[in-house]
């Protein structure tokens, strides 16, 4: 029983601080990455390359950005870069690995991550069969803004699930992405980030971790 949460029957998970917590070593060490692949291969310093990254997050997608800025960058070259980072000190929680494995419905990761991305850190972290639907980006879905906080591809999940939004609840560290769910009537859990955004009609719980959540309301 999922105390709280009586007729939802779909889980909705973000990946990257959604699932683990930090500290988000491996996060530093992606971006200090990004800056210095950007600085290499396209001449943008890696001081100018922080700058445009934390706007083109904030508008939106940070890779949709980065294709508008660069329109020859080369997102599948960077993806198989990023994929030889180091991940191995990524946290891994036993406790998110059982409640999450007798989480009552349909569960889905839903990240705007890229297939390769997903597959590693779920099974470093243990939950590679947790899932019943695994949902990543490729290239097309970036250009094609197929990815969070795009509405159309939250009623694809719905779809593809057969339930409706009130069912659903969704799990992420983005507030972009929970006031979409919201918008769409589904329930949200904000993740891995400061009390101050508890007042905002969209966040309807928020916890420190998953972990924190998973303790609480499995029972």
């Amino acid at each position: 029983m999922v105390a709280g949460y009586q007729g939802v029957d779909t889980w909705i998970f973000d990946l990257d601080r959604t699932l683990y917590t930090g500290p988000f070593k491996w996060e530093r060490r992606a971006f200090e990455n990004f800056f210095q692949y950007v600085e290499t291969h396209y001449g943008v310093s890696k001081e100018k390359a922080a700058e445009l990254d934390k706007v083109f997050s904030q508008r939106s997608f940070y890779l949709k950005g980065w294709l508008e800025e660069l329109p020859q960058f080369d997102i599948q070259h960077w993806w198989d870069q990023i994929d030889q980072v180091d991940a191995s000190d990524v946290p891994v929680c036993t406790l998110t690995q059982k409640r999450l494995h007798d989480l009552p419905g349909n569960k889905v990761l839903f990240t705007n991550g890229h297939p390769s991305h997903a597959d590693k850190f779920l099974k470093h972290l243990g939950l590679e069969n947790h899932f019943d639907e695994v949902i990543a980006i490729d290239e097309n879905d970036i250009r094609q803004n197929r990815f969070k906080p795009n509405p159309d591809i939250y009623h694809e999940i719905i779809k593809k699930m057969k339930t409706t939004a009130q069912k659903c609840v969704m799990f992420e560290d983005n507030l972009h992405n929970l006031e979409t769910a919201h918008n769409l009537g589904m329930g949200t859990v904000l993740v891995n980030q400061p009390d101050c955004y508890r007042h905002l009609d969209y966040i309807h719980n928020q916890k420190d971790t998953f972990t924190q959540w998973l303790e609480e309301h499995m029972k």
